[in-house]
């Protein structure tokens, strides 16, 4: 009977500093961790919140923690990425939808010295940003009708101006852009939907 006791104490010992049920169930979760994604973020932050409330000692027991510090590294740098991405899409969002008001802004100050302005059309649009914020360069190539009702084929644009908007069409009437003896290969930027363009100088002219 001596003899038992002591066997019972040691064994008793030997699971009590073992890995309890909330250590394993974290070492588990980690070693089933696959390839990390985007849609990883929520089964990091369970094991995460799991571990950060164990104790400092039961801490030491997840020997996988740098495993699972290297996935949240990957997935803080995927994470970083979309956003890159998104911060750049809006960017250029925003970019092509100035441009696009600059040069309705052009063409609709255009075609009030047209004799013939409802036969203005517009065959390609392109609109470069400058360096300088809030500065393009434009090349709108169009046809029109001329005072003998024939088609004609021209091309106006330049460095685009304080015309954020279509109210800088109305509240600067006076500015007439230029026509235009480049090629398309002088301006490097949006090519924009001439649809589009069409639409919003019917809808403003």
């Amino acid at each position: 009977m001596k003899k038992i006791i002591p066997i019972i104490i040691v064994l008793f010992l030997l699971v009590s500093c073992g890995p309890n049920k909330e250590v394993k169930s974290i070492i588990n979760s980690i070693n089933n961790l696959g390839e990390i994604t985007l849609e990883s973020q929520e089964e990091l932050e369970t094991i995460e919140s799991a571990y950060q409330i164990l104790s400092d000692e039961d801490k030491e027991k997840v020997k996988n923690i740098d495993t699972f510090k290297e996935k949240q590294t990957a997935f803080n740098k995927l994470k970083e990425e979309k956003e890159r991405k998104e911060k750049e899409a809006r960017k250029i969002e925003e970019e092509i939808g100035t441009a696009k008001n600059y040069v309705a802004h052009l063409c609709l100050s255009y075609m009030k010295i047209l004799k013939n302005p409802y036969s203005f059309k517009v065959r390609y649009v392109e609109a470069e940003p400058l360096v300088l914020k809030g500065v393009y360069n434009i090349i709108i190539e169009y046809t029109a009708k001329n005072s003998f009702g024939a088609d004609v084929f021209g091309k106006i644009g330049g460095k685009a101006i304080n015309a954020t908007s279509l109210n800088a069409y109305r509240d600067f009437p006076e500015i007439i852009p230029t026509e235009l003896d480049i090629d398309r290969d002088d301006v490097n930027g949006y090519i924009l939907d001439i649809e589009e363009i069409q639409v919003i100088l019917e809808e403003n002219f």
